[in-house]
């Protein structure tokens, strides 16, 4: 069971040999990590179908591309196997490959990624892969420049950046992916791209170039995915794995309020509208739970939810629902027809969000 989703296990995955199965996408939300091991307290509603259906779109137009991904098609309620486009309700499942899953080992509370290197394929590569259009508000990037693990001329910069803008190309950054707490390259240690991926994913320089032009692609599916939407595709999160033969592959899901970030442009200044809502709620209306989960994974990073005490608080109903319209809204325009019937459109729920945004957050 993940943090949002789980895994019905068809065909197990062996060293040579991928397995095959069904993600089932659940109406769970993670927000801070807190997702992982402990359950935050709500449940969105249409965020199971919507991602599913938002997840298989992308992966679909990723494979009109000949990006390889492990998606096989949406299980309709009979078993079959059905496109987005023949779906003809709203699914939370799609069959998909699957691969194996090595974590590093702890040594001496440090993280150890030699015995890796030993696999060759069938495993998810222990790296998150990041594409950055735009820093919205929270971004890691805005922390890393003002420390120095990261510099402006890496990211094609010359003078410190503002909140939500806009690059004049995609930034490409990543981080680690089995980790408590994420950790990106670190300019000062001497990590660049090329080499966090050659120490922690034992890349050749191939397969490096091949992650570049299979983040690239997939930022140009979402981007131009929620354009539809009239979203802006700030930024994302992809997961990549080897495949039999070690051949590239995208996995896990795209194209979500999960795993991006969004953007509406209202009288020309962004509205978050992705899941960045909830994480911007609890730092706003639930200072103490945020500072003990930050407070445990600065002193114990690799088992910090075992040194939080409280519980984070339930969400307000009103910002469920709206939360759940987006997800519904979303999969509407990208899909481009009312999949999920009575639902407001994205323009109305930014509007409402921002009122309750100036309203309730003072954001």
């Amino acid at each position: 069971m993940g943090s949002v989703k789980d895994f019905v296990v068809i065909k197990q995955p062996t060293i040579s040999q991928m397995g095959e199965g069904n993600s089932v996408y659940s109406n769970r939300y993670s927000v801070l990590d807190w997702g992982k091991k402990r359950r935050m307290p709500d449940e969105i509603p249409y965020a199971d179908d919507a991602r599913c259906m938002l997840a298989a779109y992308g992966f679909e137009k990723l494979g009109e591309m000949g990006i390889l991904n492990h998606y096989h098609g949406l299980v309709s309620s009979n078993g079959s196997l059905v496109s987005t486009q023949n779906a003809t309700e709203p699914l939370n499942r799609m069959r998909v490959d699957l691969v194996n899953v090595y974590e590093p080992e702890i040594d001496g509370g440090q993280y150890n990624y030699d015995t890796l290197r030993e696999f060759i394929s069938n495993f998810v590569i222990p790296i998150e892969f990041i594409y950055r259009n735009s820093l919205p508000r929270g971004s890691s990037i805005f922390k890393r420049l003002s420390e120095g693990s990261l510099t402006l001329a890496t990211m094609g910069l010359a003078d410190m950046p503002k909140e939500y803008q806009r690059l004049s190309r995609p930034y490409l950054d990543m981080s680690t992916k089995f980790e408590e707490i994420d950790r990106y390259p670190d300019e000062r240690r001497g990590e660049s791209f090329d080499q966090f991926l050659r120490d922690y994913g034992g890349l050749s320089e191939r397969e490096i170039e091949n992650v570049r032009n299979a983040m690239l692609a997939a930022n140009k599916v979402i981007t131009q995915a929620v354009a539809r939407a009239g979203l802006n595709n700030d930024d994302g999160k992809l997961e990549m794995a080897f495949a039999s033969g070690r051949q590239l592959m995208i996995v896990d899901e795209i194209a979500t309020p999960d795993s991006c970030r969004f953007t509406y442009p209202i009288n020309g200044m962004p509205v978050d509208l992705s899941k960045e809502i909830p994480r911007q709620w609890y730092r706003i209306k639930d200072k103490e739970w945020v500072a003990e989960v930050d407070a445990a994974k600065k002193e114990h990073p690799t088992d910090w939810h075992d040194y939080v005490d409280r519980e984070p608080k339930h969400l307000p109903a009103e910002l469920v629902q709206m939360v759940g319209y987006l997800y519904a809204a979303t999969a509407n325009a990208v899909l481009g027809r009312d999949i999920f019937p009575s639902v407001p459109r994205i323009d109305e729920i930014a509007q409402e969000y921002k009122r309750y945004r100036d309203v309730e957050m003072k954001v």
